[in-house]
């Protein structure tokens, strides 16, 4: 019984017809399948051939390896020839984006979005100090991405664009077909459990049904995460505030010394704005100053000038005691 339900297994992975024909003359039972039937069923679907078990040992009966092969089916469209599906292509963009107002910038793109049907994935922003800036990860649909780009590029200064597209077409169509293969091939399982007469066919069958239905669960969440892209866009802007904002336009070509006037000219104003935002600093840090060194530095110079008075003190009084007995001697002799 074991080697009938084995040639049954066989049978649903489409062996060989001759094979199938050989097994269904010398197994006249209920789970036997005529060739031409066999042949019928399985012609649009994925065909399967029986070789060596991998981490199994080798060949037998009670372990299976399913090789898996697109039918014809599937197989690549002849040119000329308009694929029924239509293109899957996962697009996204990439921005650098300048503005002098840091909060209308986000408020303009984050209604923006709302408008368009999308959402903010993800977003890393760091607002301390003068000059605020942030990374945001949209998702829009797709055919609303470049008029994401054009109101970006309305209420900021766009520095630096990059647009790409893969196109999984291909990938998507071959994950479908997988699914279709494997739903067929569990309904054919779960009729063969219902005719099974012993035990040993129950646990064949119920083993096999556990691996199709893991290979579903796989392919089932990887053509929805392939959905998901293809559907919805995806937009990364980096956006900072400015002082000034970053000329854009082809530069036309300058002499040699009007060149060495703007590249000095730049770097006086960079210096001044650094002055600036060095005093700016300063001012900011100056209570943690005076807390942190003016006070102990005031405390520090009490403590020294009260050391050094009382080096005086001890050493104007070591200066007049050897003289007090010299005196005392001389009271002495005048006595006598």
């Amino acid at each position: 019984m074991k080697k009938t339900i084995a040639i049954l297994l066989a049978v649903l992975s489409l062996l060989s017809l001759a094979a199938c024909a050989g097994n269904a003359e010398s197994k006249r039972d209920g789970f036997a399948y005529q060739e031409t039937n066999a042949a019928a069923a399985d012609r649009n679907f994925y065909s399967y051939e029986k070789g060596a078990a991998v981490g199994y040992g080798g060949a037998s009966d009670e372990n299976l390896y399913y090789d898996y092969e697109p039918a014809e089916e599937y197989a690549p469209a002849e040119p000329g020839r308009v694929p029924e599906n239509p293109q899957k292509l996962i697009r996204k963009i990439r921005l650098t984006v300048e503005t002098d107002d840091y909060q209308a910038f986000m408020d303009g793109i984050t209604g923006k979005v709302l408008a368009l049907g999308g959402y903010i994935e993800d977003m890393d922003a760091n607002t301390s100090g003068s000059y605020p800036r942030a990374t945001i990860v949209i998702r829009v649909p797709a055919d609303q991405l470049s008029e994401l780009a054009d109101s970006v590029a309305g209420i900021g200064n766009v520095t630096y664009k990059h647009e790409s597209q893969q196109d999984v077409t291909l990938q998507y169509t071959d994950t479908e077909s997988h699914i279709a293969a494997l739903r067929t091939e569990h309904d054919r399982l779960l009729e063969l459990l219902d005719k099974a007469e012993n035990l040993s066919e129950v646990l064949q069958l119920e083993d096999r049904m556990t691996q199709v239905r893991y290979q579903l669960e796989n392919y089932e969440r990887s053509l929805r995460a392939m959905s998901n892209q293809v559907e919805y866009a995806t937009a990364t802007i980096e956006v900072s505030q400015v002082k000034t904002f970053t000329p854009v336009e082809e530069e036309e070509e300058v002499g040699y010394w009007e060149k060495i006037g703007k590249g000095l000219s730049d770097g006086v104003k960079g210096m001044w704005e650094f002055l600036k935002e060095l005093f700016s600093d300063f001012v900011i840090a100056l209570p943690y100053l005076l807390l942190f060194l003016v006070l102990p530095a005031i405390i520090l110079f009490v403590l020294i000038r009260r050391r050094i008075r009382r080096r005086k003190a001890a050493r104007a009084a070591a200066a007049q005691t050897p003289a007090e007995p010299a005196k005392e001697a001389e009271s002495v002799e005048e006595n006598r």
